[in-house]
């Protein structure tokens, strides 16, 4: 048997009277109620909260109102609220009897009162602020309101992605959260936010009345996909890229979004002061360890590393740094710590533009970086093997097309100064 949402909670009007009086309380029994929930039925009392007069202190410390008190400011003797309350929502919320199946208990909960909210309970979400005389001040939430929001009662799904044993494993967990914490599982939001935000583990209505008082994000915004871009590259230390798990699809579709929706200015500032330039790493096996929630991980999933936009080049014509980066990096050169974005985004070149134009990343190494490799080359190798030969000859060819300036875009004194700065630079090399 189902039963509606009015067969177990009910909503009555109360006045919470402010005085300097004794705070009296008066607990009434009005009905009974049934509900089953998780095969099992439970049969309990609805309290409904009486009149009763509180000191103004109170009110501003210990009831549902307390975090306005900024707000309302200094409350004069004898103000009171006519307020909306249920103490058996209340108690099945915070004070449940049931921990194991409160999950369950919630998500019925959640459905049956956006079942029912547009023609029964959305009328109880507000009323006023009343002065000694009777006369309304200001509208303010009921506690019944403040309750359903505030209160970390609606089941949320987390999907946490971490590296263990060179695989990537993905676990899922069903967490208590303040509605407004929560997502709806929308695709335009997964598209941008992935596995990264908690979304709501109940079957709603998507944009439901009931969803939207709650304040369930039902949309990203771009302040909101900037913040998280930059979480995401966040670092411990300054040294340490931060390691992100994610896939190319979905990075791929955060860098569109941006490029057409973030202007020029705040996407060079974005990628100037923030590490958020994603580069993946060698593929690893997925694995679920989920035991109580099965929940579909993102499809190719990849780890990878946040850098900043001096950390990594579009591409190396050459092919020769990442050829030679087991030596680069024994030897500890600086360009072992950056990368190629071009294997990762070459699929779609739309974003080079964007990189090199908006971001201002560099194009590919220069002269500096391969007179750095053509050096060490020469120290560490043998210059008798001919791939060695024929490498070297390559770099060479490379720093001498670098030694000429364009011509286009640059006058004749400006060339020669280029020119110089750059002879000076290849003669500290060797």
């Amino acid at each position: 048997m189902k039963l509606g949402l009015t067969d177990f909670i009910s909503v009555r009007q109360v006045n919470v009277k402010i005085s300097a009086d004794n705070i009296v309380s008066q607990i009434q029994c009005l009905s009974m109620f049934l509900i089953k929930l998780h095969n099992s039925i439970f049969t309990k009392k609805l309290d409904i909260l009486s009149s009763n007069c509180i000191h103004m202190f109170h009110f501003q410390e210990n009831t549902p109102w307390g975090p306005l008190r900024d707000i309302l400011g200094t409350i004069p003797e004898g103000t009171y609220i006519k307020d909306w309350s249920s103490s058996e929502l209340e108690g099945l919320i915070k004070d449940n009897r049931h921990p194991p199946s409160y999950p369950q208990q919630m998500s019925t909960l959640c459905v049956l009162l956006a079942e029912e909210w547009d023609k029964t309970f959305s009328r109880y979400t507000s009323t006023y602020l009343c002065n000694a005389s009777g006369t309304q001040v200001r509208e303010v939430e009921t506690s019944f309101s403040i309750l359903l929001k505030t209160a970390s009662w609606l089941p949320g799904l987390q999907t946490c992605v971490a590296v263990e044993n060179q695989e990537i494993c993905v676990t899922d967990k069903v967490l208590m959260m303040q509605p407004s914490c929560l997502y709806a599982r929308l695709r335009e939001i997964e598209n941008l936010l992935t596995h990264t935000v908690i979304y709501v583990n109940v079957n709603i209505p998507q944009r439901s009345s009931f969803g939207q008082f709650l304040g369930i994000k039902y949309s990203v915004d771009l302040q909101e996909l900037k913040k998280f871009l930059i979480e995401w590259g966040n670092r411990g230390s300054e040294s340490e890229p931060k390691v992100f798990i994610t896939t190319k699809n979905h990075i791929c579709g955060v860098y569109d979004w941006l490029k057409g929706n973030l202007p020029p200015v705040e996407t060079q500032t974005l990628f100037h002061d923030h590490p958020v330039i994603f580069v993946p790493d060698e593929a690893m096996p997925v694995r679920l360890t989920s035991r109580d929630v099965f929940q579909r991980p993102p499809e190719g999933l990849v780890t990878g590393w946040m850098l900043s936009r001096n950390e990594v080049w579009w591409s190396d014509p050459t092919g020769l740094i990442v050829k030679y980066k087991d030596i680069v990096k024994d030897y500890h050169l600086e360009i072992a710590k950056k990368a190629i974005l071009f294997d990762a985004y070459k699929q779609n070149l739309d974003l080079k533009v964007f990189f090199i134009t908006a971001a201002r990343i560099t194009e590919e190494p220069s002269l500096t970086e391969y007179g750095e490799l053509l050096v060490l080359m020469g120290q560490v190798l043998s210059l008798t093997d001919k791939d060695v030969v024929s490498d070297a000859t390559i770099l060479y060819v490379t720093i001498g097309k670098k030694l000429q300036p364009d011509e286009s875009v640059m006058s004749s004194q400006t060339r020669m100064n280029v020119l110089e700065l750059q002879r000076k630079t290849l003669k500290r090399l060797v």
